[in-house]
C-alpha cells in the first residue's frame, strides 16, 4: 500500500506513534529484556486504522496508562481527538493501541494547509 499524508497530519501521527513505542521500550520488556513492537496502518472503508502493539508485559490496568502523571499519553489522546479519531487500548498479550481516524481528515488537513 502506498499513500500520502499532509505534513499537517504527519506531525500529530508521528507523535501519536512515538509515545507508545517509547513506553514499550521503557516499560514492556523489563522482565524479558527483549520483545517485539509492531506498527500497522490499514484503510478500512472511510477510516485509517493505525495499530501500535507490543508483546511485552502490559501495565496493571488501562487506567494507569492515562493517569494524570502520564503527560505523554494525555498528549497522544488529545492529538487523536484533534485528527477526529478514537483510540482503543487492549492489554491482552501485551499493550495494543488502535487509533481510528477518518480518511477525509487526512485530506481536510492537507487542504487547510494549502489554503492558509
Amino acid at each position: 500500500m502506498s499513500t500520502r499524508f499532509s505534513p499537517n497530519l504527519l506531525f500529530p501521527l508521528g507523535l501519536i506513534i512515538t509515545e507508545p513505542v517509547t513506553n514499550s521500550l521503557k516499560h514492556a520488556f523489563r522482565k524479558s529484556g527483549s520483545g517485539r513492537i509492531r506498527l500497522s496502518l490499514a484503510r478500512e472503508g472511510a477510516y485509517w486504522i493505525l495499530v501500535v502493539r507490543d508483546n511485552g508485559t502490559p501495565p496493571a490496568d488501562k487506567k494507569s496508562i492515562f493517569d494524570s502523571t502520564s503527560l505523554g499519553m494525555m498528549l497522544v489522546l488529545n492529538l487523536v481527538l484533534q485528527i477526529g479519531g478514537t483510540m482503543d487500548t487492549d492489554l491482552a498479550g501485551g499493550t495494543c493501541f488502535t487509533i481510528r481516524f477518518p480518511h477525509e481528515t487526512a485530506s481536510d488537513i492537507g487542504m487547510q494547509a494549502g489554503t492558509a
